[in-house]
């Protein structure tokens, strides 16, 4: 689910239940989403529910806050909860979210074939520059349409590309990095991000 909104171009937090007492409202938080995650302290659940009422909209997979820590009893299912099967992929979980997230600040289509792009995104800087970062993580081979703030109109692009691809040591698994991976990343990205500093 985390990787689901990341791809629809929605940088999602991560809330511990200590942290979601303290940070969780309608306003900061207009979308919750609580997978497989079925079992929380009462405090936790009663949060949750006041977040509901207060206009919050709250994700649920299947077998989600059914119980409690007191005495592991089943919980009464909460009013206006939208509740999804446990077992989506990434791109069937963008599809079941597409309506309740709210619109990226930056767009990416795949050009074409329609196919769901798996691509991290972010835009930083400030009124005189910004840097978009752009990662594909779903092995996407297609050219992209990338949609951009009204703000950036106008403004020159300079736009370099860096591989950072190698004889796979530096992955996990052959895509996912290790340190040695990321510390490759660093090395290649540094003088990317220099030049990019430096042209603007």
């Amino acid at each position: 689910w985390f990787n689901a909104i990341l791809s629809s171009g929605i940088e999602p937090d991560v809330l511990c239940e200590d942290t979601l007492q303290e940070r969780l409202n309608a306003k900061d938080y207009p979308l919750l989403v609580v997978p497989s995650c079925g079992i929380v302290h009462d405090r936790t659940l009663v949060r949750i529910r006041e977040y509901v009422k207060d206009g919050g909209r709250l994700v649920l997979t299947e077998g989600s806050l059914e119980k409690t820590f007191t005495r592991y009893e089943r919980q009464p299912p909460i009013e206006g909860a939208v509740v999804a099967k446990s077992d989506l992929g990434v791109v069937a979980a963008m599809e079941f979210l597409r309506p309740y997230l709210p619109k990226p600040e930056v767009a990416v289509m795949a050009e074409g074939s329609g196919e769901h792009a798996l691509i991290e995104r972010k835009l930083v800087g400030d009124v005189d520059r910004k840097i978009l970062y752009v990662h594909n993580w779903g092995g996407l081979d297609q050219r992209l349409k990338i949609r951009l703030p009204e703000d950036c109109r106008g403004w020159k692009l300079a736009s370099i590309r860096g591989d950072f691809a190698d004889s796979g040591d530096g992955t996990v698994d052959g895509t996912h990095p290790n340190d040695l991976g990321f510390y490759r990343m660093f090395e290649n990205t540094l003088p990317t991000l220099k030049r990019a500093l430096s042209e603007a």
